[in-house]
């Protein structure tokens, strides 16, 4: 990343001045430009970790992810490298002609928070490879002696309700908000983890598909695998966002809805 950052920074330096490499005013340029840029990552960074808690590249469409990003990075950037060049030409001594700033700066800027943002979309998807989501702990006992959850309990305002169990369909986390979605259409806010569900649902009838949902097999109405080795599940009722199996879960799925 660091690499990314020194080549992206020194590429949009010397595209976006006039200085040759045999004037010192440009290693000048580079060496302030170099801070300005850690800045603009820094902002970057954090827009784009806000990003994978919210819409995890997996499981939602890349579009939209970003569009929204971009929408995030943008004026941030624009207002660190508005006064970082402000900044640097004062200590330099040389004279700032905004209209230059629209004319290089700012194309040169919006290619460079592209290039950034794609190398940590690239980071991350090869973090995910190496690293798939763990699998829940489970007791190594006989499942046929374990006895799971038949109902669950609810709180809705002042009352506790019963839902069975063959009655969810699958558990939801959107807005960082998990909800409990029946097949008859009824949803409910579960106020705990999709781990704590998981753990108590017999797991020949729920899966786990993602870090987001949490569902019943007979919620599934089909799976497609796609060109680009997404999996899209279809679901009854359905999901407002497509559904997307982990990448790394595949096999496991295969074996568990065929079984």
């Amino acid at each position: 990343m660091l690499t990314g950052l020194l080549v992206s920074v020194i590429t949009a330096t010397v595209l976006g001045t006039p200085h040759t490499i045999g004037e010192a005013i440009l290693y000048q340029k580079i060496l302030f430009n170099l801070l300005t840029g850690g800045l603009i990552w820094g902002l970057i960074l954090i827009v784009v970790l806000y990003f994978d808690g919210q819409m995890p590249w997996e499981t939602s469409p890349k579009l939209k992810r970003w569009f929204w990003q971009i929408v995030l990075s943008v004026p941030g950037a624009l207002l660190i490298d508005w006064y970082g060049v402000h900044i640097r030409n004062a200590l330099l001594g040389s004279e700032y002609i905004s209209h230059i700033f629209w004319y290089t700066d700012f194309p040169i800027l919006i290619l460079m928070l592209l290039i950034i943002q794609y190398l940590f979309q690239q980071a991350y998807l090869k973090h995910q490879l190496i690293n798939p989501e763990p699998e829940p702990a489970r007791l190594a006992v006989n499942q046929a002696q374990v006895s799971f959850a038949a109902h669950i309990s609810l709180k809705k305002a002042s009352k506790t309700y019963q839902i069975p169990v063959a009655e969810i369909a699958y558990l939801h986390r959107q807005d960082q908000v998990n909800f409990l979605r029946q097949f008859d259409g009824k949803e409910w806010i579960w106020d705990q983890s999709l781990s704590a569900l998981e753990s108590q649902l017999d797991p020949k009838a729920f899966f786990r598909v993602n870090r987001q949902l949490l569902l019943n097999r007979n919620a599934i109405l089909s799976y497609e695998v796609l060109g680009n080795r997404q999996t899209l599940i279809n679901l009854q009722p359905a999901l407002a966002n497509p559904a997307f199996l982990n990448k790394n879960r595949l096999a496991q799925f295969k074996q568990w809805f065929h079984a």
